[in-house]
């Protein structure tokens, strides 16, 4: 037992600690607040350490070689933050039932498989601090699979409403994975290796706003997968092996705000596919391998979008100022533009300064090399568009005599300004050297002969 300690945070991180015994902290004030015991090299913590304090903001055994831990060990215990990440725990079911939690964080670990009902008995909680919600880390483990009804919740005060489980093994996702979690908010998907997805991957979901399945090797979206997702407002899609769409892919999603299509394979886009996204502000089609997009539809049917993000795709320099143009009357340009500035581009964009004779196994690097190699782009073209103040500008682009014409004209328009300047002088001078010769300021001499001349000319009127 340890005695004597007063005050809120305990902390005995670095010190070598192995057990924990069940009266250990029998002295302590019922104010703790926080437990550290990070870093060390836990083999046994006994059942109901902690179940004197009610009120406990976080207990931490972060990266403690815990490998471990006995069944029922946290019932009773209240937290906020169970933090039990970066340890060797393979195993879970039956430890965490009775504990009281807001976030229990059991990433970087090595858990392969996860129990139906591993997680039923645990009451999460929501947090003292309105900032935590319900959360459940399982991420940078190695599941491979997630069997229908491993987590469920049907009491909305009882539910966790974030699943982390990105970075794991995990291979699919089985129908009625999900089904029994109506109040998840978010869910993370992404680094997996997930391969197939079901039309009922995501039924149940009702209330979900979040779903991230980026980096994995998906290459279709089953017809009506989104049908249960109705709320959604975020899903990213980016870095995966998608080929193709359709006009059904995003059926349901009314809700939908962002949407994240990046580093795919599509090759096309046409404005059926996004039709059912009537919400949609946010679209990053960066690197989908396509050539061409009709900007003036796409940005008609979804007004509402404030950013649209198309960089390193085969556009044509033609084609790419006139979606500029576009983009720019509707939010001011390009978002987030690339930086290739060493080939043909718009405000850093590549684009080519005709079509190409194929775009079939075309990779945005051999774009690159194709385009740096057009040395027929020799100049640099300005040109100004009236939207917005803004100035792009296409590098080695267009052609030599629309380079010419805009060359001549910028030489007239610099020579009728001298002429307008130097009328401007002459009659200012002109001006005040009349009033100054009417004044007698000064006599009639070879600067006022002129001014001399007009006077005798009103005489005589």
């Amino acid at each position: 037992m340890l005695k004597g300690f007063e005050g809120a945070d305990f902390n005995m991180s670095n010190t070598h600690l192995q057990v924990i015994n069940t009266d250990a902290f029998l002295s302590f004030g019922l104010n703790m607040r926080r437990f550290i015991f990070e870093n060390n090299e836990i083999t046994y913590i006994a059942p109901k350490a902690f179940n004197k304090f009610k009120f406990v903001e976080k207990i931490s055994f972060k990266n403690s070689n815990i490998f471990k831990l006995t069944n029922g060990v946290f019932d009773g215990t209240n937290a906020d933050v169970l933090d039990l990440s970066q340890n060797l725990l393979y195993e879970v079911n039956g430890i965490f039932d009775g504990l009281y939690v807001a976030k229990l964080n059991l990433s970087k670990n090595t858990i392969k498989e996860i129990e139906v009902g591993a997680f039923d008995r645990i009451i999460f909680c929501t947090g003292r601090s309105s900032l935590q919600i319900q959360y459940l880390d399982l991420s940078n483990n190695l599941i491979e699979m997630i069997k229908p009804d491993t987590f469920k919740c049907v009491n909305p005060r009882k539910c966790f409403r974030v699943l982390n489980l990105m970075n794991n093994e995990i291979t699919a996702i089985e129908n009625g994975t999900f089904a029994n979690l109506r109040y998840l908010e978010e869910l993370r998907l992404s680094s997996n290796k997930i391969t197939k997805l079901h039309s009922n991957s995501f039924k149940g979901l009702l209330n979900l706003n979040f779903l991230y399945l980026q980096n994995n090797r998906i290459q279709e979206i089953p017809m009506g997968m989104f049908g249960d997702v109705q709320r959604l407002t975020l899903l990213d899609l980016s870095q995966n092996f998608l080929m193709s769409l359709n006009g059904n892919t995003f059926s349901g999603l009314l809700t939908l705000q962002i949407l994240n299509l990046s580093h795919n394979n599509l090759q096309d886009l046409k404005n059926s596919y996004l039709f059912p996204l009537i919400q949609l502000r946010d679209l990053d089609i960066t690197n989908i391998r396509i050539h061409e997009i009709y900007i003036k539809d796409l940005l008609e049917t979804h007004f509402r979008m404030r950013s649209l993000t198309l960089n390193d795709n085969f556009w044509t320099c033609k084609q790419l100022m006139q979606i500029y143009k576009e983009m720019n009357h509707q939010f001011g340009g390009f978002s987030s533009p690339s930086s290739y500035f060493n080939v043909p581009n718009l405000h850093g964009i590549a684009c080519s300064r005709g079509p190409l004779p194929t775009y079939e196994n075309l990779t945005f690097e051999k774009f690159l090399n194709i385009i740096s190699q057009d040395h027929e782009f020799t100049k640099t073209l300005e040109l100004t568009m009236m939207q917005k103040n803004d100035v792009p500008v296409v590098n080695k682009s267009i052609d030599n005599d629309k380079s010419e014409i805009i060359n001549s004209i910028h030489t007239m328009f610099i020579i009728f300004i001298v002429i307008v300047v130097i009328s401007f002088v002459y009659f200012v001078i002109k001006e005040v050297l009349m009033w100054l010769h009417n004044y007698d300021f000064i006599k009639s001499n070879r600067l006022s002969f002129l001014y001399t001349q007009s006077s005798s000319k009103i005489q005589v009127l």
